[in-house]
């Protein structure tokens, strides 16, 4: 099983690295404070993230175990994240350097905080932050698309984006909850089937999330 999830993993990044080299062009022709450049960190971002968790998933003996390739993993699926955040928000305003350049800085504290804390925490105690983490930015996706101009929201993209932004929502807010600690008898390695069936769609849902952004950015 940990075989198989780990190959799925590395499935959906190769996916999305063919998602990447296919809409290049649009976002080579992109200035670096445009939404498709900022879309375009966060697709390598997760290309990167979701193929080395796959990996270390398919060959670890023991994912249990403290290893920097987690860290890098977890910590360049989050700044994805971030950047797709900081995405929306440019669709309807112009970002500063100073605010993209606070957000690697708090992205990089989390990565060292994921690190070095995990000597002091169990897995289940660091999938929980990391559900937890994610489930706040997701919720920072929705408020940029939903509160931002009014001429954004009538596109009946951006709408699809949110729902979809959303489900990932509800998704990974199952999983905070599932590791949370409310039942002291979930493991990390006897994770339910019903979290990893959450984590599969989630990952479907974030490539059709791309598919969207590219067609919005065209």
């Amino acid at each position: 099983m940990k075989l198989l999830v780990g190959l799925f993993f590395v499935v959906i990044a190769l996916i999305l690295l063919g998602v990447l080299l296919i809409s290049r062009d649009v976002f080579r022709q992109a200035s670096r404070n445009s939404a498709q450049h900022y879309w375009a960190l966060a697709l390598a971002f997760d290309v990167f993230g979701i193929f080395a968790f796959g990996w270390y998933m398919a060959t670890s003996d023991d994912f249990t175990q403290l290893s920097l390739m987690g860290t890098l993993a977890n910590t360049a699926m989050l700044m994805a994240y971030v950047f797709q955040a900081l995405n929306i928000r440019a669709l309807r305003k112009d970002i500063s350097p100073q605010s993209t350049r606070w957000v690697w800085i708090a992205v990089v504290v989390m990565g060292l905080a994921w690190h070095f804390g995990k000597q002091a925490s169990t897995p289940e105690q660091r999938s929980f932050f990391m559900a937890l983490a994610t489930s706040g930015i997701l919720a920072w996706q929705l408020l940029e698309i939903r509160y931002g101009k009014e001429a954004l929201w009538r596109q009946e993209l951006i709408r699809s984006l949110f729902y979809l932004v959303a489900l990932e929502f509800v998704l990974t807010s199952a999983r905070a909850t599932v590791f949370s600690g409310l039942n002291p008898f979930v493991k990390i390695e006897q994770v339910p089937m019903l979290v990893l069936v959450a984590v599969w769609l989630q990952m479907g849902l974030k490539v059709l999330t791309y598919a969207v952004i590219i067609v919005t950015g065209k």
